[in-house]
């Protein structure tokens, strides 16, 4: 978040400094801020408008970053009599750079020091150019090719709410919004449909369905991903997952994709809108399980986490049901948050910090961290039993989430 910040900065002083520079006679000043506020319109406009429709990834940050770098103040133009080579090489020699950026960034194994090689190689390359804005802007626009290009994917797809991608890890099909996983299923045989990443049977979700009735049972899931969740289902259950974002939809549904939605023994349904307002609509009483599975280390939506939303899913439960939350977060300790809702409304909460190895993590399966809250202790007695869940962690200093008051900064891990 520095680093972005302080780009930001910098980038900011810098152009307007070039604008200051080249302003125009004070009879002309009209018309400079008309196209200076026109300039600013037609950025807007491509960043909402364009670029989503247009790249499948968010390019339009490091094109940001070249385009700035290319107003750099600095030598520009060859000494008269240069040969063709030398007054190309602003481009030339970028390009080649380019070339053996890339190559070297595709064979080169990933997490070697070959790669920091490579990283320091090229920084002492640009080093040499920063100089040179033309040729310094464009060699850090091959780095930024470098780290921004990434495998091919089976699907991606660009919307208002980020990049979607369907990776393939061998047998492994794998979901990712952004930097966060949402969905692994293994295509390999015998292999389908069995539940993986942070959905695995013997992990919290897993534990947490055995302890449900054998009654058919119906679920609620509030945010989709690949899936998953879809492969508990029993014939006579019922789950019905809530999914803001229709391309998500769209790539769960996929059985070239994945399986789950296609091939669980469950009645599934999928209401499209944002989880909490259509979860509302529900009539009182119906779920025996509500699973909120729409947290993601990228964002975090704290309208689903506050105590009026949670007074919402506890209208919805069934006598003796449960909330399962699903905090996993690489940035954000979201568990006394839950504790504060839970102790407010005087419910009762238990969490798992589950760990898998490095072996399990190449099957893909995943590390994860849920709480569950029900209404009153008993309904927790057969999970209390097991020593791998533990009391919710209390934070006496954080403040109750209500739908007035939140704090993302007092629950960041400042500490990693």
């Amino acid at each position: 978040m520095g680093i972005h910040a302080a780009n930001l900065f910098f980038v900011a002083l810098m152009v307007h400094r070039r604008l200051a520079q080249e302003r125009p006679p004070a009879e002309q000043l009209t018309k400079f801020y008309l196209l200076l506020s026109l300039g600013g319109v037609c950025g807007g406009a491509f960043n909402a408008l364009i670029a989503p429709l247009v790249f499948s990834n968010l390019y339009e940050y490091p094109i940001a970053i070249v385009l700035a770098l290319l107003l750099r103040m600095g030598p520009r133009r060859p000494k008269p009599g240069a040969n063709l080579l030398r007054r190309n090489a602003d481009l030339l020699l970028p390009f080649a750079f380019l070339v053996v950026v890339l190559t070297a960034s595709k064979t080169v194994p990933h997490g070697t020091w070959a790669v920091r090689g490579v990283y320091v190689a090229a920084a002492v390359v640009l080093a040499a150019w920063a100089r040179r804005p033309v040729r310094f802007a464009l060699g850090i626009g091959a780095v930024l090719a470098m780290t921004t290009v990434q495998n091919p994917a089976l699907h991606a797809e660009r919307t208002f709410y980020g990049v979607l991608r369907v990776e393939q890890n061998g047998p492994l099909h794998v979901f990712a919004h952004g930097t966060t996983v949402h969905g692994v299923e293994s295509f390999a045989p015998g292999r389908r449909d069995v539940p993986l990443s942070y959905y695995i049977r013997r992990g919290p979700l897993g534990q947490v369905f055995r302890e449900l009735p054998s009654r058919p049972r119906s679920v609620a899931v509030l945010g989709l991903g690949a899936g998953t969740t879809a492969a508990y289902g029993r014939s006579g259950d019922r789950f019905t997952f809530y999914e803001i974002n229709r391309a998500v939809v769209g790539i769960a549904s996929n059985p070239r994709w994945f399986t789950y939605l296609h091939d669980s023994k469950a009645d599934v349904h999928i209401q499209i809108g944002d989880g909490r307002l259509e979860i509302a609509k529900a009539p009182d009483a119906s779920y025996d399980l509500i699973v909120l599975d729409a947290f993601s280390s990228d964002s975090v939506p704290v309208h689903l986490l506050t105590r009026d939303a949670v007074q919402v899913y506890l209208r919805k439960l069934r006598p003796g049901g449960l909330i399962a939350f699903h905090i996993s977060n690489r940035y954000l300790d979201l568990e006394p948050v839950i504790e504060g809702v839970e102790r407010s409304l005087g419910l009762a909460g238990l969490a798992e910090r589950f760990l898998v190895t490095e072996a399990d993590a190449r099957r893909g399966e995943s590390s994860s961290t849920w709480v569950v809250v029900g209404r009153h202790r008993s309904d927790l007695d057969r999970l209390a039993s097991d020593p791998r869940w533990r009391p919710v962690r209390r934070d006496s200093g954080l403040r109750v989430w209500t739908d007035e008051f939140s704090n993302i900064l007092s629950v960041i891990r400042w500490n990693g």
